[in-house]
């Protein structure tokens, strides 16, 4: 009887391991999660110890704030640069591998971008490219994946490509503009202005056209830009390179036209430089002013691609 009571009890529990699938198994957390600061950008590594993670999670925080869901990465990636930092702010990241099953989440220590907003803060540009309709609604990015092109134009009206940079499916970017440009030019100011210009002879170039290829056709043209219709404010992100540090200040008062004056309070320095340039509706007199700035991009400022077709 014992011997009879041992075999079905035997039987049955085979049975039972048999029926159930196999466990599943969570990839290997990271480890050696580092964040180093540059200019304007933080760098990211870790070091991969799977071999079958579906990819990663990365997270980030500011200041005190708790972790957050910040990116996630494909298989096999064990870096990323984050550009989309400000100067006065703290990070920290955590980064997990993804699966059937997650691994844990490895988590650092803060740290801060290494400059300030001004030189060569937008040497390394990323952002996600997005499209807007005509009453400035965002909409997916959909020409697929592709580069990205920076382009300069000189005053003779050549044309020169200081940068590409690869575009992901859902718009995504990374773009790395040279340490100095092979060719510089005289800087042009308004005319019949009353401006304070520290270093007349800085030379320097802009980015004057940012252009999106896809199967080596080009597709669309790239505005960095924010609107603000309760401010009745729209503005335009400026990267410009000068090869000496410059201030630019002073005001242009325009006659028989719609723009009231044009003010300038640049604070450049020697390297890649962000500059907006704004326009504000006065809707008391009609007349709109404009000004040139250095200072931190705005929150609000998107990333649009618009089709070449609608040119």
């Amino acid at each position: 009887m014992k011997r009879s009571l041992y075999i079905t009890l035997f039987v049955g529990l085979t049975f039972v391991l048999s029926a159930c699938p196999s466990a599943k198994k969570a990839p290997l957390a990271p480890s050696d999660l580092s964040a180093q600061a540059g200019p304007g950008y933080i760098e990211l590594t870790w070091k991969d110890n799977s071999n079958n993670e579906t990819g990663f999670v990365l997270y980030r925080s500011e200041g005190e704030a708790e972790l957050a869901i910040f990116k996630e990465l494909d298989t096999n990636i064990t870096s990323y640069r984050d550009a989309e930092v400000s100067a006065d702010k703290s990070y920290r990241y955590g980064i997990m591998a993804k699966g059937e099953i997650n691994s844990a989440r490895v988590e650092g220590t803060a740290v801060s971008p290494d400059l300030n907003t001004y030189g060569d803060v937008a040497r390394y540009l990323s952002g996600k490219l997005i499209g807007m309709d005509e009453m400035f609604q965002a909409l997916p990015y959909d020409m697929g994946a592709g580069k990205i092109e920076a382009i300069a134009l000189y005053p003779d009206d050549t044309e020169v490509s200081l940068a590409q940079g690869d575009v992901s499916e859902d718009g995504t970017f990374s773009l790395e503009l040279p340490e100095t440009p092979d060719r510089l030019t005289d800087l042009a100011y308004p005319e019949d202005c009353e401006l304070d210009i520290s270093n007349p002879n800085a030379k320097g170039i802009g980015i004057s056209n940012v252009l999106v290829k896809v199967a080596d056709v080009f597709v669309g043209q790239v505005a960095y830009m924010y609107v603000d219709f309760e401010a009745f404010l729209q503005g335009n992100v400026l990267i410009l390179y000068v090869d000496s540090d410059l201030t630019v200040k002073g005001i242009c008062t325009e006659e028989q036209s719609s723009i009231a004056s044009t003010s300038f309070d640049m604070k450049l320095k020697k390297g890649w430089n962000i500059m907006l340039s704004e326009q504000q509706a006065n809707m008391t007199t009609g007349l709109t002013e404009a000004r040139y700035v250095t200072a931190e991009v705005p929150e609000i400022a998107l990333w649009v691609v618009i089709p070449l077709t609608t040119f």
